[in-house]
């Protein structure tokens, strides 16, 4: 139908789709996992893109990557057909949606009504929990699989995933919630029994070491408190000494964003960086210590580097380690030159 600013969202999907470039239309079918033909045109590309997403539990496995924000965009677009957004406004991390999603001439956006009135069928609380199972089970694996281990074992992994606030996942769900994620939006891969985050997949020596530093040691399964503290602000925020650090920050240097500093310095510690690449960042933020400050904060520095789990250690912080394992300990010399 056309609406009041003269948009028409009533023709079939492959109608938008077939005024891409080829090259786009090449690259979505290939993440959606469509077979194509080197003679294929674009209309022959658009139709089989239509045909795929037209599938219901295609559509499905595409939502399951939508983050809560996308989810609304689109949702927004969908029920207010010719929208005018500003083009930043209009972002979604996986390309495959702009399939989905159009912007005309006179920058209204909309979402063709034949893919509404799917999505509208679909749409129910089963398939709502079973994204946000989907996307609590995506951030573990991009920044707490990353950091803290480089690697584990699948079985300890859907362990890790296992939440109790609502949508509750059980270790037991992880596994088909992975299979079903597509896996253009999966940025890890399987492999030996294992699940490898983002940091090990192009590398075979960085696998190989990894490998080495978690041999003999035990995986550590973080808290579900834990999971949720390093995802909302990139660091665990309410541990002691991560509180010490930033209550310093907000003293002395109040002028920067306390939380992206600190979550910068969380990352390059947990993944074992030497105390010089650790302290750049402060210098990145354009922060000069006096010699005062500088008293004070490397004490502080250095309990927090004890107290922040690592990969080299398997989630387990050096000083959970200090009373068994002391040569697993990654020093944290502090000469600054």
């Amino acid at each position: 139908m056309n609406s009041d600013n003269g948009v028409n969202d009533s023709l079939p999907l492959d109608k938008y789709v077939v005024q891409m470039p080829k090259d786009y239309l090449l690259d979505t079918a290939h993440d959606l996992g469509i077979r194509t033909k080197k003679s294929d045109n674009k209309a022959e590309l658009a139709v089989k893109i239509r045909e795929h997403i037209m599938e219901p539990q295609n559509l499905e496995q595409m939502l399951l990557t939508l983050s809560d924000e996308e989810i609304d965009l689109f949702e927004l677009i969908a029920a207010s057909p010719g929208v005018t957004l500003k083009p930043e406004e209009i972002y979604f991390e996986h390309e495959v949606f702009y399939s989905l999603v159009f912007t005309n001439t006179a920058k209204h956006s909309f979402v063709p009504s034949e893919v509404v009135t799917l999505y509208n069928e679909i749409n129910r609380s089963e398939l709502q929990n079973k994204r946000k199972q989907a996307q609590w089970i995506l951030a573990v694996a991009d920044d707490i699989l990353d950091f803290y281990y480089g690697y584990m074992p699948l079985e300890k992994f859907c362990r890790l995933c296992r939440r109790k606030a609502d949508p509750s996942i059980t270790p037991d769900e992880v596994p088909g919630i992975l299979k079903a994620i597509p896996w253009y939006a999966k940025d890890f891969l399987f492999r030996d029994g294992n699940i490898l985050g983002s940091v090990l997949l192009d590398d075979e020596k960085d696998y190989r070491a990894v490998q080495k530093m978690h041999a003999g040691k035990s995986c550590y399964i973080i808290r579900e408190s834990e999971i949720e503290e390093v995802l909302e602000y990139g660091y665990p925020y309410r541990e002691a000494h991560y509180t010490q650090l930033r209550k310093w920050l907000q003293k002395y240097h109040g002028e920067v964003d306390t939380d992206r500093l600190i979550s910068r310095l969380h990352k390059r510690i947990a993944l074992g960086h030497k105390s010089q690449y650790v302290f750049r960042v402060f210098e990145d933020e354009g922060i000069e210590f006096t010699e005062k400050e500088l008293d004070d904060l490397l004490p502080i520095m250095q309990a927090v580097n004890n107290n922040t789990r690592m990969l080299c250690n398997c989630g387990h912080t050096p000083a959970e380690l200090s009373t068994r394992e002391k040569d697993n300990l990654i020093p944290f010399p502090f000469g600054l030159k």
